[in-house]
């Protein structure tokens, strides 16, 4: 019990509660920034105007979405099942990819490829008037939720989550990035094939 009495054992004591401190409030401060990014995928975020602008994880469902009903028109044609397979199963993929840098890596280099991919060797095929009027439909429906997802809700999504206001010590210990390593917006077609 003596130790604790003298000036040394007291100061390493209190410098060892204050970095144990630090490191709690900087996990809290960290922590509360990663829900409310969570929350803007899920959710939205608020706009300058007042209104809550689509959230991202919507747009996936969109795309998800469109990407199914362009598979259920095109899987009639034998003709272009090797790409409607690959579609298929690109679909899956981002159905049950796990995290927003993986959603967006497998739908801006698989999903929206073979996508675009299958409606452009739709065109050699004799579709009927309504399938084609299907595709086109679904088409832009996919790829106005794609620009809108990577022209505007993606970057701004970083910006907020990266914005959320992080205490000056936590900002200082922890320089986390919100966007993934590497994210590029990718070039996307939008026409209709």
């Amino acid at each position: 019990m003596t130790i604790l009495k003298k000036r040394p054992a007291a100061i390493f004591i209190t410098v060892v509660i204050a970095i144990a401190a630090l490191i709690f409030s900087v996990n809290r401060s960290v922590n509360r920034v990663i829900a409310e990014a969570e929350r803007g995928f899920y959710d939205g975020f608020m706009n300058a105007q007042g209104f809550r602008e689509p959230s991202i994880n919507a747009q996936f469902d969109t795309i998800i979405n469109a990407s199914l009903n362009i598979l259920t028109v095109l899987a009639n044609y034998p003709e272009l099942d090797a790409q409607v397979d690959a579609l298929r199963t690109h679909r899956r993929d981002l159905i049950d990819a796990q995290g927003i840098d993986k959603k967006m890596m497998l739908m801006s280099t698989r999903l929206q490829p073979s996508a675009h991919d299958l409606v452009s060797s739709a065109r050699d095929v004799d579709l009927s008037e309504r399938d084609m009027d299907v595709v086109a439909t679904n088409w832009r429906t996919f790829t106005g939720a794609t620009n809108l997802l990577i022209n505007s809700l993606m970057p701004r999504w970083f910006e907020e989550a990266g914005n959320l206001g992080l205490s000056p010590i936590a900002e200082l210990l922890y320089r986390g990035d919100f966007a993934p390593s590497g994210w590029v917006i990718p070039a996307f077609v939008t026409e209709f094939p």
